[in-house]
């Protein structure tokens, strides 16, 4: 799944470049603006298959503990304990389900005639 990193607090960006460096990957708050994630799960989240309207998905914070996840959605509402959210939500998935996570984006095999 691919995925922009939004830097929603300074926190957040902290806790992300932190977890990210400690991985080996050395980065600045500026790299994960500029950068696009790829994210691939253990076993995908029952959110992500049985709602097929999202149009977009977002990173707000990668910790040791998950990655959280701001998913639009198209034409959708949803009503989180009175506050309604007409354009999407936040989903968390722990980081014992996550299998991969790049920087560089999705991986294809190139074909013979490229």
């Amino acid at each position: 799944m691919k995925c922009r990193f939004i830097p929603t607090t300074e926190e957040n960006v902290e806790e992300t470049v932190n977890f990210v460096n400690s991985i080996g990957i050395a980065v600045t708050d500026k790299d994960l603006i500029e950068r696009e994630f790829f994210v691939e799960f253990m076993q995908i989240p029952e959110f992500f298959k049985l709602y097929s309207l999202y149009e977009e998905t977002y990173i707000f914070r990668i910790s040791h503990d998950g990655v959280l996840f701001f998913v639009v959605l198209e034409n959708a509402r949803l009503d989180c304990e009175n506050e309604s959210h007409d354009n999407g939500g936040v989903v968390f998935c722990p980081m014992h389900n996550i299998k991969l996570l790049n920087l560089f984006g999705e991986i294809t095999r190139k074909t013979a005639h490229e």
